[in-house]
């Protein structure tokens, strides 16, 4: 079936005394970006975690296609790929094997590998990369997956500024289909590529434009 849109209501989270999330709720259709800005530590990468099953909420609904879906069922139903903060790539074998590794298709490897910023180091060891090209790779890698919702946590991290615009054209291109969540401080990337924003802060997460962010005192007034 082919995914159309998905929905998630009353997300609650907390840690200890501390409230992340509060009756978040969202709904996002196939071809749609959402960017998630808010505040360092203010809970975006555990809404993502959340998603993607590796944090338990107190509450949380979520609806696929109109269809109940339970998110500890995500790695038998494969519905979302997630792109975490943190380094999650081997670092003893080469890119070139890595990409063999996730990708047994052969057109999927051939993607991957012809795309000139990664047939440019696709013969190092995945440890011996700068912070920018492994963040690339880590990237390309997960928007290639079958996954039609993708969630992608400071995607543009330690990027150059060629492979940001690199990124964001391919993010474009390969997931003209999918949902794709995106969070990261480079707020000026995020408002570039997302067809809409969320902006969570306090705990509340609300839909706004880049007057709401600057309002929300979250960017600076253009001058």
């Amino acid at each position: 079936m082919d995914f159309k849109k998905l929905i998630v209501k009353d997300v609650e989270l907390k840690r200890g005394n501390k409230t992340l999330l509060k009756e978040a709720s969202f709904t996002i259709k196939a071809g749609e970006v959402i960017g998630i800005l808010g505040s360092n530590g203010c809970g975006k990468s555990s809404l993502l975690q959340v998603l993607f099953g590796t944090v338990k909420a107190q509450n949380i609904s979520v609806s696929y296609n109109e269809q109940p879906f339970t998110i500890s069922k995500n790695r038998q139903n494969r519905i979302f790929g997630y792109l975490p903060q943190d380094p999650f790539l081997f670092n003893n074998i080469t890119v070139n094997e890595t990409i063999h590794t996730w990708f047994p298709d052969n057109a999927d490897q051939d993607r991957l590998l012809y795309e000139p910023l990664i047939h440019t180091i696709s013969k190092k060891r995945v440890g011996s990369l700068s912070m920018g090209e492994r963040r690339f790779l880590e990237c390309m890698l997960v928007i290639n997956l079958e996954q039609p919702v993708l969630l992608l946590d400071e995607p543009f991290s330690a990027l150059a500024p060629l492979q940001i615009e690199r990124a964001i054209d391919l993010i474009t291109e390969r997931c003209a289909h999918k949902a794709v969540f995106i969070t990261d401080h480079y707020y000026e990337h995020v408002l570039k590529i997302a067809d809409r924003t969320l902006l969570l802060k306090n705990a509340v997460l609300v839909e706004t434009n880049e007057d709401g962010l600057v309002t929300a005192g979250y960017v600076p007034k253009s001058s």
